[in-house]
């Protein structure tokens, strides 16, 4: 199924091509075909998402626990955003439509961040799906809001629309108090990009990596959230040597790119910050044997990759271009075998149906 998405995705980028280049009496661009294909993508996705039974490691605890504990009036079992999907999905008179629900919005606003932000929906729809996104949404599906949203705040992160941005990561801390964590990505739009930068920030990560687990330890306790990231080894899959190669062709592809080159300013800072976020998922990676729960942090850093990987293919070297691509497609389908298939830490593999279920009932 995610072979034909992805088709399906380069295809749209083949139409929007041609659509750029045609342009009605209003003067906007016919951009209706992509369009359509984008949302036909995001309607495939919904319905694996809103279909599934006891698929992602989290769907038996929320369906156990904190779907209950929420309607049973305990308090601060989920956060506040969240509780209200609960009470809707659990009022259309059963629990499965609390899931639908969950990912109607992941899948909005991913959709929405490609139409706005992304120059290659296939590339991008290629690491959602192969890069494991999409299947560890399934699984950290509060998160998987907050990264959602945040994808497509980017957009008016990029713009300088500095408000609008502030106000989407606070409403993305309605559904998961981590969003806060995205407020200092601001500092990003206003430092020029340069390699040497880029680089001192994982060189620095990487000496600091002993400190920042008490620092982070430290606030987590005084804000009383998420502590359990640092202390527990639950849910460690043993997968940092699959997520260090995960984050090698983009870094790579970073260190390649001739940022002299670039003729559009814009590009430019875009690419900027979106490198100095994934900058941050490197470090996050080499702290992957201090801080047991290091995927759930990754996956949140690494979710603007997905916007940043188009640009870094279309301003890689031509001659180099073909050559990274075979082998971004190669690492990628290995970390989707290890995260997915052989590891199992999401636990989405293998897929299960509630189709199948009620099919066995009757």
């Amino acid at each position: 199924m995610y072979i034909l998405i992805v088709v399906l995705a380069f295809y749209a980028d083949n139409l929007r091509k041609k659509e750029v280049s045609r342009i009605n009496i209003d003067g906007k661009l016919m951009n209706k075909g992509s369009s359509i294909i984008l949302f036909l993508i995001g309607s495939i996705l919904l319905l694996l998402a809103g279909l599934r039974f006891y698929v992602g490691t989290d769907y038996g605890t929320y369906m156990n626990l904190q779907i209950p504990e929420t309607l049973s009036g305990m308090k601060n079992v989920v956060e506040f955003g969240y509780s209200k999907i609960i009470f809707l999905g659990a009022s259309m008179g059963n629990f499965q439509w609390i899931f639908v629900i969950t990912h109607l919005i992941i899948i909005f606003f991913i959709m929405m961040a490609l139409w706005k932000s992304s120059i290659s929906y296939g590339w991008s729809i290629f690491l959602l799906c192969f890069g494991a996104f999409f299947n560890f949404s399934m699984s950290g599906m509060r998160q998987s809001i907050a990264g959602a949203i945040f994808l497509f705040s980017l957009y008016y992160l990029f713009n300088k629309k500095i408000i609008n941005y502030i106000i989407l990561i606070f409403f993305a801390f309605l559904f998961h108090k981590s969003a806060l964590v995205f407020l200092p990505l601001i500092i990003f739009r206003f430092i020029p990009f340069k390699k040497s930068y880029y680089v001192a920030i994982i060189i620095s990560g990487y000496i600091l990596r002993f400190l920042v687990p008490g620092v982070l330890l430290f606030i987590f306790n005084n804000l009383g959230f998420y502590e359990g990231y640092l202390t527990t080894t639950l849910n460690s899959t043993g997968t940092s040597k699959t997520f260090l190669i995960s984050i090698i062709p983009i870094t790579f592809m970073i260190l390649c790119i001739n940022f002299r080159d670039l003729k559009d300013n814009k590009e430019q800072e875009i690419i900027g910050v979106l490198s100095y976020i994934q900058a941050i998922s490197v470090i996050v990676v080499l702290y992957s044997t201090i801080i047991p729960q290091y995927e759930r942090i990754f996956y949140m850093f690494s979710f603007s990759n997905i916007i940043l990987i188009g640009y870094l293919f279309k301003n890689i070297s031509s001659s180099l271009r073909n050559k990274i691509s075979i082998a971004f497609i190669i690492i990628y389908l290995i970390v989707f075998l290890q995260l997915v298939m052989l590891k199992g830490g999401i636990g989405t593999y293998p897929y299960r149906s509630i189709l199948n279920i009620y099919k066995d009932i009757f």
